[in-house]
């Protein structure tokens, strides 16, 4: 007798990667927030590109958006 083994099917599986995922939000964002100070970390940020960009000696393309003043 040979024996069969289930595997999840699709539901199952997306039901899985949306736990997952809200899982993830709910400890990534709060703890970057807590740490950095911010939501989300823009690539400038981050150590390795702040390390690389002091050996390149390139510094970032920053523009800054007009803002609204009151008249």
């Amino acid at each position: 007798m040979r024996d069969h083994i289930r595997f999840a099917g699709l539901l199952p599986r997306i039901l899985a990667m949306l736990v997952d995922f809200l899982v993830f939000c709910a400890v990534f964002f709060p703890a970057t927030r807590l740490l950095k100070g911010v939501w989300m970390m823009s690539a400038t940020d981050h150590r390795w590109s702040q390390s690389a960009r002091e050996e390149s000696g390139i510094e970032p393309n920053i523009v800054a958006l007009p803002t609204c003043q009151a008249a």
